[in-house]
């Protein structure tokens, strides 16, 4: 009886298992929202399917390809990559739409700070003919919402890319040597719902320079630029640089949404390249990189807000540079604070990933002497075991707040102005289960001096 019984949990629980969802594989797809007149975001996203929530709302809704049971298992949506994107540039909201229950998706209606009750979306070229949470992306798709894209009846849509080749799965990219003739191609097609149509040649649109705001990064395209040049037949324009660098540029033409940007390399000369790509040219990403942590404590213990052993001298460390190593004799791990003894990630750890502007200091009573600086607009993801996601924060001079997002929630916090020197926890609701955190800064500045969780 005790086998038979042993028989039947074993199979009820192996039929659990296989009834689990599985997890949205992440993806690498390229986003891109132009507005009305400029492009508020453009460039790689490594993104999952998951929750989103319109700011019009308080409730979590799935986005991730199995709305409407469209796909059987989840996946990354054009929708939730896109929320993902403008939260990775600090648009608070990210977005705003009306949930219909029925279709088990959104109309969106806004991006950042454009309202458009008529946003067009397109994947890979083609008007898509159900919402953005339905479909699943593959990798290396181009996701493009477009500013009364439907209602705007007849609109043509713009590529660019350099020569004759059509653009890839990020912004695509060219290098040319100073005063050299480089030949860039425009092209067009017409959105057709459900349809893909390969873009012709268009002779007559004018290929100009980008500028990009350095307070939110949107960009706007320089038409009035005497650096403007016009597509000749076979679409072919032909482009010069006197100036060594990166140079972006985008093609436009009346009745047309504008072009995708093409980043073109001058490498100074004697040089064979341009250096790193631009920021916004590299895949960017909320998700983390790293398995869950905090599992397993460390067996050592420092008291709250003693610096360690010979601690870093003072000054600005830019992120991703080395910060000054811990002293060999202190292994530092564990942390005291606010009644509860924590196993922290600090500030420096690769796990947690920073977007916007940071920049990292060294602080003689922060926890192992750094403190990672961010204003409003700025993020960041952590990836976190089980249990109530603890932020410990300093430096909060003015009063500051701060969005937690975890396990399908959203809180709001507001952080107290302080001249102390010690830092504080900020908690947040527990969570079953392990997974991703982010946090956004609303207003204010804060420092974050580790990131753990608590029972």
């Amino acid at each position: 009886m005790r086998k038979r019984i042993a028989q039947l949990i074993l199979t009820a629980l192996l039929a659990a298992l296989l009834a689990a969802p599985a997890q949205a594989a992440p993806k690498t797809v390229n986003v891109r929202v132009e507005g009305a007149g400029e492009t508020l975001f453009e460039g790689p996203v490594r993104s999952e399917g998951h929750e989103i929530e319109s700011s019009s709302e308080t409730l979590m809704h799935p986005c991730d390809g199995t709305n409407g049971g469209r796909h059987a298992s989840p996946g990354a949506t054009p929708t939730a990559a896109t929320v993902d994107a403008m939260t990775l540039i600090g648009q608070e909201p990210p977005f705003s739409g009306t949930w219909f229950g029925g279709l088990d998706d959104y109309l969106v209606e806004q991006w950042g700070p454009e309202v458009s009750e008529h946003w067009g979306l397109l994947v890979d070229e083609t008007f898509t003919a159900v919402g953005g949470c339905q479909i699943e992306l593959e990798e290396g798709d181009r996701v493009l919402w477009a500013y009364d894209g439907t209602k705007s009846k007849g609109l043509h849509y713009l590529t660019l890319a350099a020569g004759s080749t059509p653009p890839g799965a990020a912004v695509p990219t060219a290098t040319v040597a100073l005063n050299t003739p480089l030949t860039v191609t425009v092209a067009s097609y017409l959105g057709e719902e459900g349809v893909h149509t390969t873009p012709q040649p268009l002779a007559g649109a004018e290929v100009s320079p980008v500028s990009t705001n350095p307070v939110n990064d949107f960009q706007t395209v320089e038409t009035a630029s005497a650096e403007t040049v016009t597509s000749e037949a076979a679409g072919r324009a032909v482009l010069k640089f006197t100036t060594p660098g990166w140079h972006r540029v985008k093609a436009t033409a009346s009745g047309a949404l504008v072009s995708n940007r093409l980043d073109i390399c001058v490498p100074a000369a004697g040089a064979s390249d341009c250096g790193a790509l631009p920021p916004d040219d590299q895949v960017r990403s909320l998700l983390p990189a790293e398995a869950p942590i905090g599992t397993t404590p460390p067996p050592t213990e420092q008291p709250n807000n003693q610096p360690p052993t010979n601690p870093p001298g003072s000054g600005v460390l830019g992120i991703g540079s080395s910060a000054p190593p811990l002293a060999r004799t202190a292994v530092i791990r564990q942390l005291r604070i606010d009644g509860l003894l924590l196993t922290p990630l600090d500030d420096r750890a690769s796990a947690i990933h920073y977007h916007g502007h940071w920049r990292r200091l060294s602080e003689a009573h922060a926890w192992q002497g750094t403190v990672t600086l961010g204003g409003a607009g700025a993020s960041l993801g952590v990836r976190l075991a089980a249990g109530r996601p603890v932020l410990i924060v300093r430096d909060v001079h003015k009063r500051a707040r701060i969005a937690v997002i975890a396990g399908g929630h959203r809180q709001t916090f507001t952080l107290t102005a302080s001249s102390s020197t010690a830092s504080r926890t900020v908690i947040a609701a527990r969570r079953r289960s392990a997974g991703s955190v982010q946090v956004q800064i609303l207003s204010g500045t804060i420092g974050i001096d580790g990131v753990a969780v608590t029972s």
